[in-house]
């Protein structure tokens, strides 16, 4: 699914200064040769699928979710990161992916570790990561947590770019996780998130990092 030779860049919900969770948003990925397009999945009081980082407002018409994936298919080589903002969707989520033949293009993120677990049959057949926090990272000896993730079947961590070191990142790979880093718009981040060797950055400014990764390749190869 994702190409764990490279760097992935991820375009943010709200990328190169578009609305957030708007179609602008994803055409301007796209416009920008993102390899993944990042968008924020929550549901309506319809139980509608819809794209909203906060709890939707009844006022307000938001895209559609189905629209998302319509547009995707035509993508073949960029893929589709679901940013779960409410559970209790994934006991449908994988019907509706499924509907529109994108399962192997679709993962999620957003899912703690107990949404994981309670959720574990709603899971079955989807691609996701884990997010950690600083609670998981505090509480959890390092080598117990990878432990418990590779048990929950986990394509890898999704992590704050805050919380990222190179002890964890290592120790990820050396368990062939994939790394996911989010979000990333400062440039002295960037190079230091790169130098961890990541598999995937999310950030608003893809040009940007397009930029900074070509350039400290060249560095590395020199």
């Amino acid at each position: 699914m994702i190409n764990d030779y490279k760097i992935n860049i991820t375009a943010h919900a709200g990328c190169m200064d578009t609305r957030m969770d708007s179609i602008e948003s994803i055409e301007a990925g796209i416009e920008f040769g993102a390899d993944i397009i990042e968008i924020d999945l929550n549901v309506d009081k319809d139980n509608n699928l819809i794209l909203s980082h906060d709890i939707p407002k009844e006022e307000i018409e938001y895209p559609k979710f189905k629209m998302v994936l319509e547009m995707m298919k035509n993508q073949k080589d960029i893929l589709l990161n679901a940013d779960v903002k409410n559970p209790v969707m994934l006991r449908w989520l994988k019907n509706v992916i499924s509907e529109y033949e994108s399962l192997d293009r679709v993962f999620l993120t957003g899912l703690t570790l107990q949404d994981i677990i309670s959720n574990k049959e709603f899971l079955n057949g989807l691609h996701y990561f884990v997010n950690i926090g600083i609670s998981d990272l505090e509480n959890i000896k390092l080598e117990k947590l990878l432990n418990e993730l590779e048990i929950l079947n986990v394509l890898g961590i999704n992590i704050n770019h805050g919380l990222a070191t190179s002890e964890l990142i290592a120790a990820c790979k050396e368990r062939k996780m994939i790394t996911s880093v989010w979000t990333v718009d400062d440039e002295e981040d960037m190079k230091k998130i790169i130098g961890f060797n990541v598999n995937s950055i999310t950030t608003k400014r893809l040009d940007v990092l397009k930029n900074k990764i070509s350039e400290m390749q060249i560095e590395i190869m020199e």
